[in-house]
């Protein structure tokens, strides 16, 4: 046999043995990440989450003590809900008169000015799991004179949260304590 036939008789058969071993099942980037151990997670708060129709991020929490889904929206400067949950949680005892600090003007989000009623909460929290808890005390509120606004969790809040990363795959929001 010719020595360039030999060689790639070898060539060949390495080129072969290498795509067999390309076929076999990668591992994915998950599979591959570091998996954090329980004991790692007992001092983090984990917030599930759900994506809206519209990809946004939305978590369950409490104004007052009542309950809400709330959009995480980290464009809006303040907290904001609507004239429906105001009504909600003044007919709950969770917010009156004493609350009201004033009227203020708002741009929203397609540049319109708008007039807002501002109140003061005394706690949004954020329900995780086992028990735990993110809380947020003495935040200024803006109320929508719109009915069906959505509830907006702003960077006001998101801001004193603390440190958090998402994790997409879990759907979860993950809190340092």
């Amino acid at each position: 046999m010719k020595p360039y036939t030999l060689f790639a008789i070898l060539c060949m058969f390495l080129f072969i043995q290498s795509c067999q071993q390309s076929r076999q099942q990668q591992p994915t980037p998950r599979d591959i990440e570091i998996e954090e151990t329980e004991d790692e997670l007992a001092d983090k708060v984990i917030i599930p989450f759900t994506r809206t129709n519209g990809n946004l991020v939305e978590v369950r929490g409490e104004l007052n003590g009542v309950p809400l889904n709330m959009w995480w929206d980290t464009g809006a400067s303040m907290t904001c809900i609507s004239m429906l949950e105001l009504r909600k949680m003044a007919k709950e005892n969770k917010i009156d008169s004493d609350d009201f600090i004033g009227f203020s003007l708002a741009q929203l989000a397609d540049g319109s000015v708008s007039m807002n009623a501002r109140f003061n909460v005394r706690s949004i929290v954020l329900p995780g799991r086992d028990g735990k808890q993110v809380e947020v005390n003495d935040i200024q509120i803006a109320v929508s004179e719109e009915e069906d606004a959505p509830v907006l969790l702003g960077s006001d809040v998101i801001s004193r949260l603390g440190k958090h990363t998402f994790d997409e795959y879990e759907g979860v929001i993950i809190f340092d304590e």
